[in-house]
């Protein structure tokens, strides 16, 4: 676990072949229970076209947010899945296109399984 601007910060990397996907938990907002388990009950998932920070402060922002002068807007050019919990993101996934298109690959298979009744559960990429 390391520190990043005063948030309690766990990364690991979960990659498709030659991918560079980029997973990052922030959980220093949260008090971690016993059970180690941290609910988050009004949570969305958002997907963004690319990530973007406010570099002096580390604020995530969407496109088209407007910020205050003088701070510089921190860019990733990836596909970018985060959970969005009260306006603040403990979950952000940054992929490829290619990895974003093998995730979508992988989840429709998923689906199609599904919809035809399937109760297994199946694991992708295998």
């Amino acid at each position: 676990m390391t520190l990043v601007r005063g948030y309690k910060t766990l990364v690991f990397r979960m990659t498709y072949k030659g991918g560079k996907m980029e997973n990052t938990i922030y959980v220093g907002k949260y008090k971690i229970p016993k059970t180690g388990v941290i609910k988050l009950p009004n949570s969305k998932v958002k997907i963004l076209s690319k990530y973007l920070s406010n570099k002096k402060t580390g604020q995530m922002k969407y496109a088209g947010e407007k910020r205050a002068d003088g701070s510089k807007l921190f860019e990733d050019d990836r596909l970018t899945i985060v959970l969005e919990e009260d306006a603040f993101w403990p979950f952000i996934s940054k992929m490829t296109l290619k990895e974003a298109e093998q995730f979508r690959n992988n989840l429709t298979k998923v689906i199609e399984y599904k919809k035809k009744g399937g109760k297994k559960q199946i694991l992708l990429p295998k």
